[in-house]
């Protein structure tokens, strides 16, 4: 989480611009996240995670959708 939060402490027009790779690699870092909650951790701890990782998933989404690995991610968890 701690490395997610410096990318998405950065404004939202950092993503989608032509730093894509910047984008996929934050990407590929919450799709690991989402799995590594959804799969590997109790539900009662996903209930602290939720709204941080669906924050993620709403900035990526709005500003980085034309990319194949966000497209495929889920709009929430």
């Amino acid at each position: 989480m701690y490395v997610l939060n410096e990318p998405f402490s950065l404004p939202d027009g950092s993503f989608g611009t032509c730093f894509t790779q910047f984008d996929a690699k934050v990407a590929q870092i919450v799709k690991r996240l989402i799995t590594l909650v959804t799969k590997k951790l109790h539900e009662d701890y996903k209930i602290e995670y939720d709204a941080k990782i669906n924050s993620y998933l709403k900035i990526l989404h709005n500003r980085s959708g034309h990319i194949n690995l966000v497209y495929n991610m889920p709009r929430g968890i």
